[in-house]
């Protein structure tokens, strides 16, 4: 999870493995002094500090600045290599670690500390810090992220779990991390589709599927989880029980970072991969009761965290193993839907002459307003359409903005913009258009009507796996439209360039 921590200037990232602890310090210049009893006298005649026996100097450190004690036993500590280098930059919306580094970055001083262990393998770990440095930290163990970034305080405690480090943990709360639990759902209840979300890690969704095989082919295990889920008919919508109309399977790791898509799970070490099951289940309306039972628990898991999102908001609470039910009642007041309507904009000249009736008589192209207009209400349309999650009925109520019924060309292409894929895997939708600049209209020659240019900003909103993902898409369109029957319909939309604003 991306916090201030992370990019603090002095930072400590701790490595514990079946040896020992490793130590890694990253001090930027304010730091450097609190850690000065550790340095040769070479580079503390530079600093301008007292020449003194070093070894003498970092055990009185060790002893009383920077220690860990196992199972009450205070750790030997060495220092087993130091060297100066360049601040190690990161991303500062996603925290990630820039391919391209700049050139003047900060220099720093690395220093590892070595703190092996005396058999047998310590149940708890005591760290102390009494430095005047403020020092943003992480632990692994093994290969899993134990806390999210945090500042590191005076003291904390670790327990140790060598079975799992999936469940090794601080005591104190404020360092749990925030994807703490192997297990955690979500309901997500919208006007045309439900959602039962699962994500659970790798280990556990093989157990609970009985999967045999080693896993060679995650296309195979990809097959193996959507037709065990397919099959699940546990959960109730208005009293009715019913399967999936679809599973969707996505593939994530948990790490310092948060929750980040995985495309290339083979490369991820299994144990740090966590398994999203999305079942969608199409209604045609909201409905007013959703019930099911929960049999996802393992031996450590008593509970589990579990979100209910409707359009009201979210309720978070959790399922429980003696009491494994969950259930949502709709108690929505304001239950009307948005609907579309007939996009009718006067434009030209018009008369109304005997017998013939209402005639256009001049068909140029419309004014920069009376085509802001049909626009406006053109895609605010197509936004209330894309609410339709079922492709039929999305097919269908497409028809009544579109000039001929074009197949799934058009609604592809409209798909791009109303229903983009987004990072986290699954689809958002159209919260609504910022702004849109009309830089070309163009009347059409063979129709009655106009072609135009326009671009903007669109604000894409998607909510899954517990998260309300906000981005602003940048798009250039040209829309034709033809006028039928005193109705204005898109006759055809391409997008000419669509892409994330922050890149």
């Amino acid at each position: 999870m991306v916090n201030k921590a992370m990019f603090n200037p002095s930072l400590a990232t701790y490595f514990i493995n079946q040896d020992g602890i490793r130590l890694e310090l990253e001090l930027s210049e304010e730091s450097l002094e609190s850690f000065s009893d550790l340095y040769p006298n070479t580079l503390r005649k530079v600093m301008g500090l007292k020449a003194t026996p070093l070894k003498d100097r970092s055990r009185h450190f060790f002893k009383n600045s920077l220690n860990i004690t196992a199972d009450g036993n205070k750790l030997v500590a060495e220092v087993i290599a130091m060297h100066g280098g360049k601040k190690v930059i990161r991303d500062l919306k996603t925290g990630e670690i820039l391919k391209n580094q700049p050139k003047h970055a900060p220099a720093m001083l690395y220093i590892s500390i070595h703190y092996p262990f005396q058999k047998p393998k310590p149940k708890v770990l005591k760290f102390k810090h009494n430095t005047s440095a403020t020092l943003g930290f992480i632990l692994y163990h093994e290969k899993q992220a134990v806390n999210d970034y945090a500042y590191l305080s005076k003291t904390q405690e670790l327990h140790l779990d060598w079975k799992d480090s999936f469940y090794t943990y601080f005591r104190s709360n404020t360092l749990k991390r925030l994807y703490q639990y192997p297990i955690m759902g979500y309901l997500y209840l919208d006007p045309r589709l439900i959602r039962v979300q699962t994500l659970m890690r790798l280990k556990d969704i093989l157990q609970f599927t009985s999967y045999q095989q080693s896993i060679r082919s995650y296309q195979l295990l990809d097959k193996h989880i959507k037709t065990y889920f397919l099959q699940e008919k546990k959960i109730h919508i208005n009293e009715k029980k019913v399967a999936p109309n679809e599973v969707n399977i996505s593939y994530f790791q948990v790490s310092e970072l948060g929750l980040k898509l995985v495309t290339n799970q083979m490369h991820i070490d299994p144990d740090l991969l966590f398994v999203g099951v999305s079942q969608r289940y199409y209604v045609t309306a909201l409905p007013t009761h959703v019930t099911s039972h929960w049999d996802y628990f393992n031996t450590y898991t008593p509970k589990i965290p579990f979100n209910i999102i409707d359009p009201v908001g979210p309720y978070p609470s959790f399922i429980y193993k003696d009491t494994p039910l969950f259930m949502w009642k709709n108690l929505i007041k304001h239950k009307s839907e948005v609907k579309t309507s007939p996009v009718r904009v006067k434009t030209g000249i018009t008369l109304d002459l005997p017998i013939v009736g209402t005639t256009k008589i001049w068909k140029s192209a419309p004014s920069k307003q009376e085509a802001r207009k049909i626009i406006e209400k053109s895609l605010e349309n197509i936004r209330i359409i894309f609410i339709e999650k079922e492709r039929q009925r999305l097919s269908k109520a497409l028809t009544h903005v579109l000039y001929t019924n074009q197949g799934l060309s058009q609604q592809k292409e409209l798909s791009k913009l109303f229903a983009p894929s987004v990072i986290r895997g699954g689809f958002g939708s159209v919260k609504e258009f910022s702004t849109f600049n009309i830089t070309r209209i163009t009347p059409l020659e063979s129709k009655n009507g106009f072609s135009v240019s326009l671009n903007g900003d669109v604000k894409i909103i998607a909510k899954h796996w517990g998260h309300d993902d906000n981005s602003v898409l940048k798009y250039q369109l040209i829309i034709d439209f033809v006028e039928k029957e005193g109705q204005w319909l898109i006759k055809e939309f391409s997008i000419l360039d669509l892409k994330d604003k922050r890149s």
